[in-house]
């Protein structure tokens, strides 16, 4: 009966310290779904960001009255409170979970798109490069760089210097070159997609799963500690661009969170 006890008791203390820090955590989050024409007051509007009086969802880039798509334009949206990416003592790195819904249209008879959407993580205050339209989706410098930046591009038009040689995704570190990225070959315009973006700290594994109307899955996934890049505390953000081809760039819904845990809670996950 000791032997038994002195068994049953250590694993009493383990399952209470477990079922304990699974309830020491803390997130944050938001939730946008763009379905009653009204600009949410907590998102930080640049460029030519708008929402149409004949159209609920958000029009990331400029629209004519006729509601087609213009040439050389940016728009972007930041949620306007900051996260704290940084140390905090006593908690885990941070990870999070992002899911963005939209529509990338080209114009009424148009033979080519472009340029796609991003969604980035900046430092706080961050504002439209100047030239960013066109490549540069509204995130990067002419010279294509931009520093403590990560970002996710859904890019439809394949510019020979910098891109794959067709509509992709990419994960990108501070450069308008993407640092992985998977073609994909239909869907992306002209059809509704839904991108979830995560990040897993522990592994420091980015993630990103893309599914079109037409029920075609993409993934890309790539290692990197995203905390040596950005700064401690961030906004995040989506933005687009058009160039000389053109496209309306349509955010149907947006969500994210972040998520700390307590590090002895971070500790018994690892032992588990």
């Amino acid at each position: 009966m000791a032997k038994f006890l002195q068994t049953l008791i250590p694993l009493f203390l383990v399952l209470v310290l477990a079922n304990t820090a699974r309830s020491q955590s803390v997130t944050q989050s938001f939730n946008y779904t763009f379905n009653d024409g009204v600009k949410p007051a907590t998102l930080t509007y640049q460029g030519n960001t708008h929402i149409r009086a004949d159209s609920t969802y958000l029009q990331l880039t400029a629209t004519r009255p006729d509601g087609e798509a213009v040439l050389n334009n940016v728009g972007r949206a930041m949620h306007s409170v900051p996260f704290t990416f940084g140390d905090m003592p006593g908690w885990s790195d941070a990870d999070f979970t992002t899911t963005v819904k939209f529509f990338i249209r080209p114009n009424t008879g148009a033979t080519a798109a472009a340029e796609g959407l991003a969604f980035f993580i900046a430092p706080v205050g961050s504002q439209i490069p100047s030239a960013s339209f066109g490549e540069n989706l509204g995130i990067y410098e002419y010279i294509g760089y931009t520093p403590n930046l990560f970002a996710v591009e859904f890019d439809i038009y394949p510019n020979p210097e910098v891109d794959p040689e067709g509509p992709h995704v990419g994960i990108n570190f501070e450069s308008i070159r993407s640092d992985t990225a998977t073609i994909i070959p239909e869907g992306l315009v002209g059809e509704e997609v839904t991108a979830d973006i995560s990040y897993v700290a522990a592994t420091k594994t980015i993630t990103v799963v893309v599914v079109t109307a037409g029920g075609r899955r993409t993934e890309v996934s790539k290692v990197y500690d995203l905390k040596s890049l950005l700064q401690a505390r961030v906004q995040v953000g989506l933005s687009a661009s058009t160039g000389v081809f053109v496209a309306r760039h349509e955010v149907i819904s947006w969500d994210f969170t972040i998520t700390r845990t307590a590090a002895a809670a971070a500790r018994i996950r690892k032992v588990a």
